[in-house]
């Protein structure tokens, strides 16, 4: 339990900074996923924190779209769950209760997971299929641009299916607001076989356009 009202349910996916659950919000019945930043990485707290502030101020300022997901909520909390008891005896319980500090993010929950796994598992979309998703991603990207925002990682990993079958637009964790800056970075950001070929190479000597590194 969170917060004392969000119940952690099944594991849907696991992110280089961050592990995503379902979770039913026990005050009004809705089921949500939840992205708890990983405690195995080692982030300080304070490196938790600003992972999950840069994430929802992007998405607050962002504001909302029908193909980026949706944020709900994020907060600083104690998360309570019951594991084994190492030192069970004759007279120990089973299971402990632990009581840990967690940073989280609460978004809109994608039933059909990721375009990555459903992929894997269905096979390739027929043409008219792919069309309808690739103009939902470009309206995604559009909306983003227009914002002056880039999102810099996108990715099967990152892109999502609601239950109707509706693209969604995920992982803002690196995104980057070009208002009153460069539209030019020196140095790589994204997953590297994603990346466009200027970011690969990137350097002080060869800047790259984060816009057209987007749409690449």
């Amino acid at each position: 339990m969170i917060d004392g009202k969000y119940n952690l349910k099944n594991l849907m996916g696991i992110g280089g900074s961050s592990r995503v659950y379902s979770c039913l919000d026990t005050t009004d019945g809705q089921e949500y996923a939840i992205k708890v930043i990983r405690k195995d990485k080692g982030y300080s707290n304070e490196v938790s924190t600003r992972i999950v502030e840069l994430e929802a101020n992007t998405m607050i300022n962002l504001g909302e779209h029908p193909n980026l997901v949706n944020f709900v909520d994020a907060n600083k909390s104690h998360c309570c769950y019951k594991k084994l008891n190492s030192k069970e005896g004759m007279n120990e319980d089973k299971y402990v209760t632990v009581r840990e500090e967690i940073n989280y993010l609460i978004l809109e929950k994608c039933e059909n997971g990721s375009l990555s796994k459903y992929v894997k598992t269905t096979g390739p979309f027929d043409e008219l299929a792919a069309r309808f998703l690739f103009t939902q991603l470009c309206g995604a990207v559009h909306f983003m641009h227009s914002q002056e925002y880039v999102h810099l990682d996108i990715k099967l990993d990152n892109i999502l299916l609601d239950k109707y079958f509706n693209l969604k637009l995920a992982d803002l964790g690196i995104a980057l607001c070009s208002k009153g800056t460069t539209k030019l970075l020196a140095h790589k950001r994204g997953t590297n076989k994603y990346m466009a070929p200027e970011v690969a190479n990137a350097s002080s000597k060869r800047p790259y356009n984060v816009f057209g590194a987007d749409i690449y």
